[in-house]
């Protein structure tokens, strides 16, 4: 397939992690003056909870910085690397965010992906750094709290990238409660939706909504339309995962932008490769439902 990323360390073994848990909605509120990391991770703990996926949309900021991907790694030592530091000037809003929550080396930790503009200027989209964003008002935080499995980072051997990995904390073996949803990571190199439709089986979930972010090299839109850039940052905007031989088409509505700050989104057609990661919680669904 055209298009692969050449990583400095070995390929992995396993074209993804998956480790099954339970998932139940969750919502809270931010405020004015709140730090993303520090104030997500105050809600979280309050509620015993150390790892989930999130959404934030439409809230004013007071101050933010965020990176986006850069080819080709200035150092020469990894496939890709980060732009300088991007900032926005008051007043600006974030209009859509996605973060995954998890820990780093014991403590608090958010990779985030979102769009955001300061007032009377173009939309920007990239990878926030969580603890140099600021709240000017009211955010409301919606999500999928999880229980039985986490995301803790670890360096990659392949990428050499630190990154987060699913960790099983208990098994769900309630009958009551039972598992239903899947945390997943994808390998480098392998093709986004065919692997996820691959977890989605593993899982033994007929179908699946799918919530994460990651990044690709380049991205092939079902239209047609290409977005050619050697490295990139992502967010599933909607995603429906089905299974392999299953009825059902699956569907991955991303947002998308390269090394030139482009941004693009819509539904991918087949051949995307991932660059980096992909981090996707996996919800269990009807598939006549969800089509």
């Amino acid at each position: 397939m055209k298009g692969r990323a050449h990583h400095p360390g070995p390929p992995l073994s396993v074209p993804h992690v998956a480790v099954g848990c339970r998932a139940t909605p969750i919502s809270f509120e931010l405020g004015g003056g709140d730090v993303l990391l520090p104030a997500i991770a105050a809600h979280l703990a309050a509620e015993g909870v150390d790892s989930a996926l999130l959404t934030i949309r439409d809230a004013p900021l007071r101050a933010l910085d965020f990176i986006g991907p850069h080819w080709p790694d200035p150092e020469g030592q990894r496939a890709a690397w980060y732009s300088e530091t991007r900032s926005l000037r008051a007043p600006a809003r974030l209009i859509e965010m996605t973060i995954v929550f998890g820990s780093r080396n014991g403590a608090p930790f958010i990779h985030g992906h979102g769009t955001w503009a300061e007032y009377g200027h173009s939309e920007r989209f990239g990878h926030v750094l969580p603890d140099r964003c600021v709240f000017a008002g009211a955010a409301t935080v919606k999500g999928w709290r999880l229980d039985g499995a986490r995301f803790e980072t670890a360096e990659c051997p392949e990428t050499r990238f630190a990154v987060f990995h699913p960790i099983e904390t208990r098994r769900i073996v309630d009958a009551d409660q039972p598992a239903n949803a899947s945390l997943v990571k994808l390998s480098p190199n392998v093709e986004f939706g065919t692997e996820l439709a691959y977890a989605c089986a593993r899982a033994g979930f007929i179908a699946a909504r799918a919530f994460g972010l990651g990044s690709l090299v380049a991205a092939h839109f079902r239209d047609g339309r290409v977005l050619n850039s050697r490295a990139s940052e992502i967010l599933i905007r909607d995603g429906w995962i089905v299974a392999p031989g299953a009825l059902g088409e699956g569907r991955l509505d991303i947002r998308i932008t390269g090394v030139e700050q482009q941004i693009m989104d819509g539904v991918l057609g087949p051949g995307n490769l991932v660059l980096i990661t992909a981090e996707v919680l996996l919800l269990s669904g009807d598939p006549i439902a969800g089509t």
